[in-house]
């Protein structure tokens, strides 16, 4: 099988109140910029192939804040997910994580089924995706993090 790569997506909303987080797991089209590196990377609209159960995580590595339950939304110019945290000791330093800045993006977790390189850019056509994780600093551009309070009035961004 291939391997198990992880990338940052975009934007990330967290809604306190009823511990929601959700956002753009990965805006197709758009180019990575890997740290210290030349390569660039871009998927296609389309390519993420959810496997049955998308876990989320935190920064990829643990147990998984979610074993199921991660809702995803496939558009032409983005893959967007949503889920409802646990009411978990965990899920509660995620929160506190979020609202402090400190995890302020989305990333995911895909095994690469089919690809082409580009120049320096490797498209990648098709892969499976197994996971969503919570991140501190994403690779691909614009993403960032929106805490919300009950009167949708934005905390920090």
């Amino acid at each position: 099988m291939e391997e198990l790569e992880i990338r940052h997506g975009g934007p990330l909303e967290f809604r306190r109140d009823l511990r929601q987080v959700g956002g753009v797991a990965m805006p197709y089209g758009a180019l990575a910029v890997f740290r210290n590196d030349t390569r660039r990377e871009m998927f296609l609209p389309g390519s993420l192939v959810p496997a049955p159960a998308v876990r989320l995580s935190v920064m990829h590595e643990g147990e998984p804040l979610l074993s199921s339950g991660v809702v995803l939304a496939d558009s032409d110019e983005r893959l967007s997910m949503h889920a409802v945290l646990p009411e978990t000791r965990q899920a509660e330093d995620v929160i506190a994580m979020i609202v402090e800045g400190l995890l302020s993006g989305l990333s995911v977790e895909f095994r690469a089924m089919d690809e082409e390189q580009r120049g320096n850019v490797r498209v990648v056509r098709r892969a499976l995706l197994e996971g969503v994780g919570i991140v501190d600093v994403p690779a691909y551009p614009g993403a960032t993090v929106e805490v919300r309070n009950r009167g949708r009035r934005k905390l920090w961004l």
